[in-house]
């Protein structure tokens, strides 16, 4: 039935017939039974392994089988580009992805896998393009994943055009004719033009013109034929002055300004002194060069208005400095300049710019602070041009009140306030308030403060019979025991300045406990107490023990303090194992408890607890099997437990406290004696492991 399907069968031979049958096998038999049997294709699976995509679509069917299967299985090469032939001359002329290939199309482009295969599969990120003869580097590796970029959404890759404007589009149109784009571009970036305008005869770049955009010159994508004439470029500044000379002349490419010009050089007007920091245009205004006043006051505000109309500006003022005047006035005699004078401004005597036939006396430029009280004296009878204040009035001098002290540091205005200096009270308390606020009417201020210092009094607190200082309380400041400016009738009492911090009923005098040389408790009385700190208790502090500030006569027992980690098993008589000094390790000794001496290996025991887990002391059970049930149960060599019979929890049998060490303990082998070599045998050796 499979046979009448193809026509003309008839007419073929045996030989032709049994050739099909063969083909038919070879590619049906073999995969496409079992497809068919899947997809239930039925008849037709037995002959075709699957549909052809749709590239293929044109040679679907059992009648076009040779056109890429030649008989006798197999798809060769020339069958395939018999049909495409653009990729066979590819091929042929050795360009492209094929001509590098290394045959076997089918390796690449298989079918009979449906419809919607696509024949042509290209990893886009992992493809070599290189092999293509067209290497993507620069920008051109960014796009590598975007094949559409270059190839277009048509699906063909081949034969493209390798020239740059193929893709990219000419923006000098055609100005450099057959010059290629890489002479002056390259596949890194497009922009800048790797062209190189700074070894170019016509026009080289220097200067500023290195780092100028080519788009500010060569405007609307114009090249060639550029006018190389500075004025084409830049504004003519000068408005056709300077017509005949070139701008080179003046300036460079290294920067316009400022202009290489040498003023020096023009003998009408040189540049001296500031003159050469100043900008052109500060003289050239409105971009005038030349005809140009060459005198001061074309420049410069004259500020005397014609006061010095016979003498030249050159005369005071130099080019190097307007300001100081070269002036001198120590020549001037009718007013010589001497000390501050001298670095006083200008301005500041000869207001609004007044310098001739001015008043000399000190109050037409001095302020009278002293409100006319000395008008009968002359200002320079106190004060000196060396400097105002401070005055060089002797104090000393003064027969009503001599400064001595800090008085003669004190500013003047602090006494004679609001411009008062005759006729002043001369008391202490006229400008020192009184801090003690009458309490010692009956005392002047000498008695206890001098003029060398206010603070520390002078006053003698050892004379006085009702409270003399000593020890510490000689290093105390006044204000903290005479607070609030308090000095007269005070108490006496210790608790009057010191806080007392005992809540309980204290001693009435605190000098039971301490004393001036030191607040700090005297560490006899503790003993004197009968409970004497030595030990760890040395080193704590009062509050560590009296808590809630509690100090009257606390108890003395341990566990006041400490807590008893025995729960009373040993009731309360803690000092006959431990002791301040040290409590840890414990004193007691096994050896003195009868019951259970530490010997060998239990004697390396240095804590109680892998003993006392629970915290137990009294009454622990003596069997070592109730300690050590682990390593009773976990002896592999021999293995305890498994022969429980020969090794009971009876662990004295074999061994004993006073041992160093349980292991390689000697067993009592007497049932079968070792002898000659099994006397120095592991037991490994004859019980195994």
């Amino acid at each position: 039935m499979i046979l009448r399907h193809y026509k003309g069968f008839r007419r073929l031979r045996w030989k032709e017939i049994i050739t099909i049958l063969i083909f038919l096998w070879s590619f049906g038999i073999y995969s496409g039974n079992i497809l068919a049997q899947e997809k239930g294709q039925g008849i037709g699976g037995l002959i075709s392994p699957g549909k052809l995509s749709n590239a293929h679509s044109d040679i679907e069917g059992i009648n076009n089988c040779t056109k890429c299967h030649q008989l006798g299985g197999g798809v060769p090469d020339s069958k395939c580009l018999d049909c495409h032939n653009k990729i066979r001359e590819r091929i042929e002329k050795g360009k492209g992805l094929h001509a590098n290939a290394e045959g076997k199309c089918f390796k690449c482009h298989t079918d009979h896998k449906g419809k919607h295969f696509s024949i042509v599969e290209i990893d886009k990120d992992k493809f070599e393009h290189e092999k293509t003869g067209y290497k993507l580097e620069g920008k051109h590796y960014d796009i590598k994943s975007k094949c559409s970029k270059c190839h277009g959404t048509k699906g063909s890759y081949l034969g493209l055009n390798q020239e740059c404007t193929s893709c990219h589009k000419n923006r000098h149109a055609d100005q450099f004719g057959s010059k290629k784009c890489l002479e002056c571009h390259d596949v890194k970036a497009w922009k800048p033009a790797i062209y190189n305008h700074f070894e170019k005869p016509k026009f080289k770049l220097t200067g500023k013109h290195k780092d100028v955009e080519c788009a500010k010159c060569h405007r609307d994508d114009k090249f060639k034929g550029t006018t190389t004439v500075c004025s084409d470029c830049h504004k003519n500044e000068h408005k056709d002055q300077f017509l005949g000379r070139k701008c080179d002349e003046c300036h460079k490419s290294e920067g316009w300004k400022p202009s290489k010009y040498d003023h020096e050089k023009n003998k009408k007007f040189k540049l001296t002194g500031k003159h050469k920091d100043i900008l052109c245009a500060k003289c050239h205004r409105k971009g005038l060069y030349q005809n140009i006043g060459a005198e001061c006051i074309d420049c410069h505000k004259n500020l005397h208005k014609e006061q010095f109309a016979d003498l030249k500006c050159t005369e005071c003022h130099k080019t190097k400095e307007w300001k100081p005047s070269t002036y001198k006035h120590e020549k001037n005699l009718n007013f010589k300049l001497t000390g501050k004078h001298k670095d006083v401004k200008c301005a500041l005597c000869h207001e609004k710019g007044k310098f001739r036939d001015r008043e000399r006396a000190c109050t037409s430029c001095h302020k009278d602070e002293h409100k006319k009280q000395f008008a009968e004296k002359k200002c320079d009878e106190c004060h000196k041009t060396e400097g105002w204040k401070p005055s060089t009035y002797k104090h000393e001098d003064n027969q009503k009140f001599k400064l001595t002290g800090k008085h003669k540091d004190v500013l003047c205005s602090k006494c004679h306030e609001k411009k008062v200096f005759r006729d002043l009270e001369r008391t202490c308390a006229s400008c020192h308030k009184d801090k003690h606020e009458g309490q010692f009417k009956k005392r002047i201020c000498e008695d206890c403060h001098k003029t060398e210092g206010w603070s520390p009094s002078t006053y003698d607190h050892s004379k006085n019979m009702r409270f003399k200082l000593s020890d510490k309380h000689k290093d105390i400041k006044c204000s903290i025991c005479h607070s609030d400016g308090k000095f007269a009738g005070l108490d006496t009492s210790c608790g009057a300045c010191h806080k007392p911090n005992h809540k309980v009923e204290r001693p009435k005098e605190c000098e039971r406990c301490h004393t001036v040389k030191t607040w700090k408790l005297d560490p006899t009385i503790h003993a004197k107490r009968g409970f004497p700190l030595i030990g760890g208790h040395a080193k704590l502090g009062c509050s560590d023990c009296h808590k809630d500030a509690a100090y009257k006569q606390p108890a003395v027992s341990c566990a006041t303090c400490h807590k008893d980690i025995h729960y009373n098993q040993f009731g309360m008589f803690c000092k006959d194992c431990h002791s301040p000094v040290k409590w840890k390790p414990s004193t007691f000794t096994h050896a003195k408890a009868g019951y259970f001496g530490l010997g060998g290996v239990h004697r390396l025991i240095a804590d109680c607890s892998k003993c006392h887990s629970s915290g137990q002391y009294k009454n622990l059970s003596l069997e070592c099997y109730n300690c050590h049930k682990k390593n009773y149960e976990g002896t592999t060599m021999p293995p305890h437990k498994e022969y429980s019979s020969i090794f009971t929890t009876e662990c004295n049998k074999c061994h004993k406290d006073t041992d160093t060490s349980f292991r390689g303990i000697r067993f009592d082998h007497s049932f079968w004696p070792l002898e000659g070599r099994h006397s120095t045998a592991p037991c490994s050796q004859c019980h195994g492991r």
